[in-house]
């Protein structure tokens, strides 16, 4: 095409775009985007071939997602020294508007361009500090005078959902916006280390919000088998230690794991974040010493650690829970992850380097791992949000077999070896004993020796900790010590004894609490089943308590069926009831935690005998507690409560499949701050007309200034739950609420009903408004319920309402799946909606 229409079109006394002149000769194939605020906003994707520019203008910009195919249309071609413009074209020129660099770096075609570009299908990889690995151009039937092309994102490590041109919105030459750019300012300095590019605010699900003062990490689920489709992004696994920097201003802060703060560990790894970041940021990943080969090495940075020679340490960082001024943890995984990208670079150098992830191709990438000697891997859905649990969007898979263990003793040592023999490992069983598991002898440098020996030493007592100390020939010469110590062990496999074949000593444990280590599934087949490892309250042990995340209680009969199959082909034991509710346990406390509380036990399982229970008895865990509740004759009683996740769990130990909490809390018992609507579909109602009349007593409500939010009652009905202040009593709270059903039937009297006969109940909705008497209690949100498939009571958004089967269309599957994909809490605004009762409610 050449230059003569770039020439025509523009007159260069008055553009500050550049004349064409003379190519620099060079063999590199630069390309660069410009993002160009014309008569619309678009992206200029220039390629260089030959002597000048090849264009194409894409109006969306490229994506990442390779599901996204973008219109690109042929422009004409510009001059080489273009690939660095960026400024403002005066309005009464062609193209006129602000010009951002938006990406530059090198292409290379996969095959012979010229042709690619007279064939329509032109392949290629971009190297540049934005856009990555394959694309292509694909030349459609449409435009004449200017062809039109579509821009795809080939199917590699570097494709990623979600991602848009829309994310970053600075120049990665001067790290200006495009306002900046119109306005004149000045380029920032260092624009391009400083990676300042997207911003936190435009990733979807972003929430302006402070700095959290602590976070808990996101974990993995064990998995076999590495996860397959391109829905998962698959990291190395790192043998070092999890840890959440905290960035603000110019302090920086190391938290472990267990939310302990390790700055004053690791002062040199502080100092070298404060100066790689230019933005305050939350950045989750694994501190490493990485061998010559590469690989990281536990007993290495524990060394490092401890001799002060912190300098060897790397931080691998792999997401961005919070990022100037924004809360991203329900933002999606892959749009975390590249904001993270930009902020750090992919240079893997330096103290602070970017987790790279490979896409899809799970079982292969795992081959690959393994083969090349690492740990494993850790595999992430696409879409997720960041839990601050456990959850099965994160799955880690193991090369081998590894694991902590507490120790409870040491041998003497022998022949030229010094300090001791060996190390005697336990785990603690489902009864809280310390069962011993097999020593450890191998694996410890000299120097290593020497500290362990020092401290074992100093742990030293008369008893041995294990409920099943070895006897005979394993006891000769050993030293019991207190069990506070936590080894990571690598080893073969398991004997049918429960004891660890072929063992290696990788490092000390310092980040964990030893009344947390269970026996963890092994790799191996011919071991027998382990069993699974779960956090549960520990009998016997002289360490301190375990922080809450540490201390959910042990879970009894686990394979025990909770929910059998009643046909539908679904089934649930007692463990998948456990990890259900540890999944949903971030959004259901919210509103079950420190409230009056009612459970429905079914021992027997679903379909059982079932009973219900509201008040504390003995053998209860012990994070299930009791509240004193005033009763009618001036006494009190007690009531069932909960705290946190290890209480949930713990009425789930207790066979629990229902939960009903009261509408207060309970400190401030006699004052309700929720109101709960339940309605409740009489025969001949159908699903559409019990949706309509939820919105129509949502609205009822909304005129009245108080806000209803929608709960599938994981029955046949919907429940309108209404946050309100707590400036009332009970008996007004249910003046209120009669009052308001009472006229809603006066409106519809063929649709609602206020009384709960059954004759009068037919083909219409009873506006159950007792539910918000005292003492009487609700479904909570996201409790399953004890009738067939195990459907659950779940907040919904109410523009689905329409779109559900049923007030029972979710399965605690299904829930976990929606989770999963980061679908939005429909109830996170109800902290701050509640409302005051209108004066004749009270």
């Amino acid at each position: 095409m050449g230059l003569s229409e770039y020439r025509r079109k523009r007159d260069f006394a008055k553009t500050p775009e550049p004349e064409p002149s003379k190519a620099p000769g060079s063999d590199v194939r630069l390309f660069t985007v410009q993002k160009h605020s014309a008569t619309s906003l678009h992206y200029d994707l220039r390629l260089r071939v030959g002597d000048v520019l090849k264009s194409w203008a894409v109006p969306k910009g490229p994506s990442f997602d390779p599901r996204e195919k973008r219109l690109a249309i042929e422009v004409e071609d510009h001059p080489i020294d273009y690939a660095e413009f960026e400024g403002v074209i005066p309005e009464d020129q062609y193209g006129g508007g602000t010009v951002m660099l938006w990406d530059r770096g090198r292409w290379l075609p996969e095959g012979d361009a010229a042709k690619g570009l007279k064939d329509g299908m032109l392949k290629f990889r971009l190297e540049g500090e934005r856009l990555k690995g394959r694309w292509m151009l694909v030349r459609t039937k449409r435009g004449d005078k200017h062809p039109q092309w579509l821009l795809v994102k080939e199917r590699d490590s570097e494709a990623s959902a979600g991602v848009h041109a829309e994310t970053f919105a600075t120049s990665v030459a001067s790290g200006r916006t495009m306002d900046e750019i119109a306005a004149g300012a000045k380029p920032r300095a260092a624009a391009r280390d400083a990676k300042e590019g997207p911003k936190a605010s435009a990733l979807k699900g972003a929430r302006a919000g402070p700095m959290p003062s602590r976070i808990k990490p996101q974990l993995a689920s064990p998995a076999d088998v590495a996860p397959e489709g391109d829905d998962w992004f698959h990291e190395v696994k790192f043998d070092g230690y999890r840890l959440l920097i905290f960035r603000r201003g110019d302090s920086v802060k190391i938290q472990s794991r267990n939310g302990l703060d390790w700055t004053a560990k690791l002062p040199d790894l502080a100092a070298a974040v404060g100066e790689r970041l230019r933005v305050d940021a939350v950045i989750d990943g694994e501190a490493v010493v990485l061998d010559t080969r590469g690989i990281s090495n536990f007993q290495a940075l524990q060394n490092a650690i401890h001799s002060r020679r912190a300098k060897s340490i790397v931080f691998f960082a792999f997401d961005l829970p919070w990022c100037d001024g924004q809360d991203l943890m329900k933002s999606p995984l892959e749009q975390r992850r590249a904001l993270l990208s930009e902020l750090i670079g992919s240079r893997q150098e330096g103290r602070l380097r970017f987790s790279e992830h490979i896409a899809g191709n799970g079982p292969e990438a795992f081959d690959r791992v393994c083969q090349g000697g690492l740990e494993g891997i850790v595999s992430k859905r696409r879409g997720s949000v960041y839990s601050q649990t456990r959850t099965p969007a994160w799955v880690k898979v193991k090369c081998f077999n590894q694991q902590e263990f507490v120790v409870g003793g040491f041998s003497e040592p022998e022949g030229a070896r010094e300090q001791f023999g060996a190390m005697l490992l336990g785990y603690y069983d489902d009864d809280g004993s310390l069962r011993f598991a097999g020593k450890v002898g191998t694996g410890f440098s000299a120097e290593t020796l020497k500290k362990l020996g020092t401290k074992l030493r100093g742990l030293a007592t008369a008893r041995p900790p294990f409920v099943n100390p070895p006897t005979g020939a394993d006891a000769r010469g050993v030293t019991w010590v207190r069990p506070e110590l936590v080894a990571q062990v690598q080893f073969r496999d398991w004997t049918t004894e429960g004891v660890v074949r072929h063992t290696s000593f990788r490092g000390l444990r310092e980040d964990l609490d030893p009344t947390t280590v269970v026996r963890q599934p092994s790799r191996t087949a011919e071991a027998e089943t382990p069993a699974p490892k779960k956090p549960r309250v520990v009998k016997k042990t002289p360490a301190p308590a375990p922080p809450p995340s540490a201390a959910l209680p042990r879970l009894t009969s686990p394979d025990r069926i909770a929910f059998p199959d009643r046909g539908g082909g679904y089934s649930l034991t007692k463990r998948q009831v456990a990890e259900y509710y540890e999944a949903v346990a971030p959004r259901m406390l919210p509103h079950v935690a420190d409230r009056p509380l009612a459970i429905l036990r079914c021992p027997d399982g679903e379909g059982g005998n079932c009973f219900f229970q509201k008040h504390p008895a003995k053998g209860m865990p012990t994070a299930v507690e009791g509240v004193e509740v005033p009763t009618d004759d001036g006494k009190s009683e007690r009531h069932l409560v909960i705290r946190d996740a290890a209480g949930l769990l713990g009425l789930v130990q207790m066979n629990a499949l229902e939960f009903h909490p009261w509408g207060a809390k309970a400190g401030t018992v006699e004052t309700p701050d929720r109101l709960v609507f339940d309605l409740d579909p009489g025969p001949g109602v159908m699903w559409r007309q019990t949706v309509e009349g939820a919105v129509m007593v949502r609205d009822a409500l909304a005129q009245l200034k108080l806000r209803g939010f929608a709960r599938l009652s994981g029955g046949k009905g919907i429940h309108i739950v209404v946050p309100v202040k707590g400036d009332h009593t009970w008996e007004q709270a249910k003046a209120f609420s009669r009052a308001v059903a009472e006229t809603l039937v006066k409106m519809a009297p063929r649709r609602f009903v206020a009384t709960a006969g059954v004759h009068s109940r037919e083909g219409r909705i009873f506006i159950d408004y007792l539910r918000n008497a005292r003492g009487a209690t609700a479904i909570a949100p996201y409790s399953t319920r004890a009738r067939p498939g195990a459907p659950v009571a779940l907040p919904v958004a109410w523009d689905e309402l329409a779109g559900l089967e049923s007030a029972s269309a979710f399965s605690t599957a299904a829930v976990v799946r929606r989770l999963a994909s980061g679908s939005p809490d429909p109830w996170e605004a109800m902290p701050s909606a509640a409302g005051t009762l209108p004066r004749r409610g009270r």
